[in-house]
């Protein structure tokens, strides 16, 4: 006698044999865990960046005010 598991669709309609469900389950997870990894090192790599460029800013910032400072002390003179 033959015996046919039951299908499985996904949200997307796609059969999955019933005895490759918990592989299908692991292969979404990893693949949710991979989507969540990129996202957190997308937003971790924007603050990096963020702090570095405003680092780079109060740098030109301080500079441009030392250039002030020389110039107004050069014309007081």
């Amino acid at each position: 006698m033959l015996v046919l598991a039951p299908l499985i669709t996904t949200s997307a309609g796609i059969p999955v044999d019933f005895f490759a469900l918990p592989l299908f389950l692991y292969i979404e997870a990893q693949s949710v865990k991979l989507s969540w990894e990129i996202s957190l090192n997308l937003v971790n790599y924007y603050w990096y960046i963020k702090a570095h460029l405003f680092k780079q800013l109060k740098g030109i910032i301080r500079e441009m005010k030392r250039a002030i400072l020389f110039l107004g002390i050069g014309l007081h003179i």
